[in-house]
């Protein structure tokens, strides 16, 4: 595995904040990743928190550190988000789809997320990911949220679906530079794409359809005849 060190905690405030902590002190120029049973302060896009029980999903980090410089950081965000796709696809064959920037929805339902934050001059870039597996019952999540558990009635072995994912990432990252049509890939997948949907702007609600991103990663959102460009966290789908 590209990987080079697994670090495995029963209990961290954030899997992201111990892992950015272990660069600092220490320095470290190789891929690492860092899992948890829980972690407290777990977060999602826009510091939003991530809600999960111990010992029941998936929370992990993992540092990627870049071969060169010369990359798109939106490809590689879609790369991501992608390896993921990819990864869940071989246990659900139907209503998968991305939203826009990270969510993993199955089934109009949350089951993943991935916060990617890139750190040294964009050299290198911490991932984290959480996918719900075996937990039941989900509380303070909008949009409402699912797991491996209640969509396919069985509980999973975490450690292994881990390994499964991190293979993914690694095939998605060693041939990062082959995939040309990437952003065709990702648009195919993409959640309410060209649907009627409600979004807030500046605490404004419009109804506008997903029509493209730009080269920045901005989405374009076509509201009337107008065609309207945000960047991560200026606008948000209402459910």
């Amino acid at each position: 595995m590209f990987v080079k060190n697994h670090i495995q905690l029963d209990d961290v405030s954030s899997t992201n904040l111990y892992l950015r902590k272990l660069i600092k002190d220490k320095s470290i120029n190789e891929n690492i990743l860092v899992s948890t049973n829980y972690q407290e302060k777990g977060r999602g896009q826009r510091s939003n928190i991530w809600e999960s029980e111990k010992n029941m999903n998936i929370l992990i980090s993992f540092l990627y550190v870049h071969t060169t410089n010369n990359y798109d950081l939106f490809k590689f965000n879609m790369l991501i988000s992608l390896a993921i796709y990819d990864f869940l696809s071989k246990y659900f064959k139907t209503g998968l789809k991305i939203k826009w920037p990270n969510d993993l929805m199955i089934n109009n339902k949350k089951i993943a997320g991935v916060l990617v934050q890139n750190i040294e001059s964009n050299f290198k870039s911490i991932i984290g990911v959480g996918i719900n597996i075996n937990q039941k019952e989900f509380k303070n999540f909008s949009p409402q949220a699912t797991s491996f558990s209640n969509e396919l009635n069985k509980e999973f072995n975490r450690n292994a679906l881990i390994l499964e994912l991190m293979n993914n990432f690694e095939n998605y990252l060693i041939n990062y530079f082959q995939f040309n049509d990437l952003k065709n890939s990702y648009m195919l997948k993409i959640y309410k794409f060209k649907q009627q949907t409600n979004f807030l702007n500046n605490l404004k609600e419009f109804k506008g359809e997903i029509m493209n991103f730009n080269s920045s990663g901005e989405i374009i959102i076509k509201r009337g005849d107008e065609f309207l460009s945000f960047k991560n966290g200026e606008v948000k789908m209402i459910f």
